[in-house]
């Protein structure tokens, strides 16, 4: 599955008052999904994959991350679709 989409986040960096180590955010996307589904030679069982989610996705976002420096930080973003917590990397 290949997401493709928009996402638009507002900070509150300012209204906390958080200082520049810190972002906190809330953000909205919306995209399509794009699917490619592929049977093993041989299978000839329900091929079908109507049911289930749509292509169309609409996730929610609140996030914070924390700058280590100017280049690294570490981010947690919990979501309406799927959560992460990771690494970031600004170039």
């Amino acid at each position: 599955m290949i997401p493709i989409g928009v996402k638009a986040t507002y900070y509150f960096d300012k209204l906390l008052e958080a200082g520049n180590k810190w972002d906190f955010y809330l953000a909205g996307s919306l995209g399509l999904a794009l699917r490619r589904n592929t049977w093993e030679s041989g299978y000839y069982g329900e091929t079908n994959v109507s049911r289930g989610a749509g292509n169309l996705y609409i996730d929610i976002h609140a996030g914070t991350e924390y700058h280590i420096n100017e280049r690294l930080g570490i981010f947690v973003d919990l979501s309406t679709g799927i959560s992460t917590i990771g690494a970031a990397i600004h170039f």
